[in-house]
């Protein structure tokens, strides 16, 4: 799931975009009552780095994926 989110984003996602998305676990099927717990940049970065590894740039609180052939290689 977290990888598939930076993958099929159309553009290069903020950190804070990915935190919230991370953040909704699975069983949500609504707004109301959406009760996440966002984590801090650092614990993000991180988070991504474990996740994507070389893969990704993060450039300006910006994640991107290192190169368009990435993003078919993974597709």
């Amino acid at each position: 799931k977290r990888f598939h989110i930076i993958v099929a984003a159309v553009r290069p996602l903020t950190l804070k975009e990915i935190n919230i998305a991370l953040a909704i676990k699975d069983h949500y099927r609504l707004h109301e009552g959406l009760n996440i717990k966002l984590k801090n940049e650092a614990r993000i970065v991180i988070i991504i780095r474990n996740l994507c590894g070389l893969f990704v740039m993060i450039i300006d609180q910006k994640v991107y994926l290192i190169h368009q052939t990435a993003k078919e290689f993974l597709v």
